[in-house]
């Protein structure tokens, strides 16, 4: 995701293109790029409004389904057991005709059902071609679990961020936006993801692996800080530098392009990404993140009490060895690469709404535009003052 500086960059180079254009009006390689650019726009536009339409045709068929399941069942044609027997119908007809497999096409008929039903805004500005399918997408996988009578607003506010940025932008910024309108249901989504956390194992050519750790945002980043602390850390003089484990022909660092060692120490602050859009007073803090028994930031407990008395670990293997990667990657001490690199600890910048800072507020904290849980992380940054 581009940076505001990026962003501001980019601006200013589209501008500079624009006042070109317009001192050269009379040459032919810039009417020809004009003309181009606005046929594009009407194609980009056209094919949104198809897609709108297709979506209103998918909903269409999964209403077509329900209505054919509920005469049957009404008329006892059908079994409890193949209530779901016309939706499948309905899908596989479809199916053959467009080259889409059953479940391609229920999960479409889904989603365009909850756009006609729940979204009637995101779906005219669809019509209108001011928005495409994957603006949609993004709308609705951070509206999921929003209340009815709060999607009114969210689908205000996200449709006015969506008719002016991109759909990768969009995604962050609609999180942030459901999280700020319903932070009950934040809360939920974000309980239930770190229930899915886990490590995976990926095998590659050449003798290489990788390792995909899906673990809280909070961890991730305080895991990433805490390397690259590490990392700057690790001496570089031909006497005392750790050698390279895996080292390549031609792998020297280059004078000239490498950022000198004593420049990254001086640039050590927490990165603090992109400021989010904020609609009430914030202040940034600087949290540093340890692990608690469970490997979990704040040392949220994962324990049931049996009937003997005995507290019993009630993780999945899955969460236990990825609790266990983020206690080691925190708190371990790496032996092969000098003293000291254990006292250094991650630490992440957040910002946090003032009155959630003070108790007295549910507003979520933030990181670049990632939302954190309020009950976790910064129930446990105010109780350390």
């Amino acid at each position: 995701m581009p940076t505001s500086c990026e962003a501001d960059a980019a601006a200013a180079v589209r501008s500079e293109m624009v006042m070109g254009h317009d001192a050269n009006t009379t040459g032919v390689g810039w009417r020809a790029l004009d003309a181009l650019v606005t046929e594009l726009e009407g194609a980009h536009r056209a094919v949104a409004e198809a897609q709108a339409r297709e979506a209103r045709l998918f909903a269409a068929a999964l209403d077509l389904a329900l209505e054919r399941a509920a005469e049957q069942h009404a008329t006892g044609l059908r079994r409890r057991s193949h209530a779901d027997l016309p939706l499948r119908e309905v899908a596989a007809e479809i199916g053959a005709a467009l080259r889409l497999s059953d479940r391609a096409v229920q999960r479409r008929m889904g989603e365009a059902s909850t756009t006609v039903t729940d979204y009637p805004g995101v779906l005219a500005s669809w019509e209108h071609g001011t928005i495409d399918a994957a603006h949609v997408a993004a709308i609705l996988d951070a509206g999921t679990g929003i209340t009815p009578d709060l999607r009114a607003r969210y689908e205000a506010r996200v449709l006015a961020a969506a008719e002016t940025e991109t759909a990768g932008r969009l995604k962050s910024i609609a999180r942030i936006i459901a999280a700020r309108i319903d932070p009950e249901s934040a809360a939920r989504r974000q309980r239930a993801a770190k229930a899915d956390r886990n490590i995976r194992v990926i095998d590659l050519p050449d003798d290489m692996a990788r390792l995909i750790a899906d673990l809280p945002a909070t961890l991730i980043y305080a895991i990433h800080d805490r390397l690259t602390r590490m990392a700057q850390d690790v001496p570089d003089t031909p006497d005392t530098a750790a050698p390279d484990p895996f080292p390549v022909e031609g792998s020297e660092p280059d004078a000239e392009t490498e950022p000198r060692v004593d420049e990254q120490r001086a640039r050590r602050a927490p990165h603090r990404g992109e400021v989010p859009p904020r609609d009430e007073p914030y202040g940034e803090i600087v949290v540093r993140v340890v692990t608690g028994p469970s490997g979990d930031a704040g040392g949220d407990d994962h324990h049931d009490i049996a009937t003997v008395g005995r507290p019993v670990d009630t993780r999945t293997m899955d969460q236990k060895r990825a609790d266990l990667l983020a206690d080691m990657l925190l708190a371990g001490a790496p032996v092969a690469h000098g003293a000291g690199l254990d006292a250094i600890r991650g630490e992440v910048a957040i910002t946090v709404p003032v009155l959630t800072l003070a108790g007295v507020g549910n507003q979520p904290a933030l990181r670049a535009c990632q939302v954190f849980c309020v009950s976790g992380l910064v129930l446990v940054v105010r109780g350390r003052g």
